[in-house]
């Protein structure tokens, strides 16, 4: 009996299983990857894929023309927004900032971050 609720998919498939990526290989190869990681979420690539030759496959995956990030994501995306729209309740999204500060760093582009001396940008997950 499954009591998941995903109807015996795993995580990649349910979430990934659908990505266009202009081979169906490369989309079971993200299934594969994803329920590897969500397996192992501590760590590098190369701890969480220890196997050489998946791992050399992964990064051929995201090299891939045509695996972009949103390619990649879109299943994922369309899945969230319509578990958002079957829910009668509340949904609460959840966010979160990060400073990432290069102060040392001679780069134009970067704001003002901190305390107003520090030098970066605000990554907003």
């Amino acid at each position: 009996m499954d009591l998941s609720g995903n109807g015996g998919r795993s995580f990649g498939q349910l979430h990934f299983g659908s990505a266009q990526l202009g081979d169906c290989r490369r989309t079971d190869r993200l299934v594969a990857v994803a329920d590897q990681l969500l397996r192992h979420p501590q760590g590098t690539f190369p701890q969480k894929i220890p196997d050489p030759a998946a791992l050399d496959a992964f990064y051929r995956l995201l090299a891939a023309p045509g695996v972009t990030h949103a390619s990649l994501l879109a299943p994922h995306y369309r899945l969230t927004h319509q578990r958002m729209a079957d829910h009668d309740g509340v949904v609460l999204l959840l966010q979160d900032s990060t400073v990432l500060d290069y102060s040392g760093l001679s780069i134009p582009q970067l704001g003002q971050v901190g305390d107003g001396h520090g030098r970066g940008y605000y990554c907003h997950n």
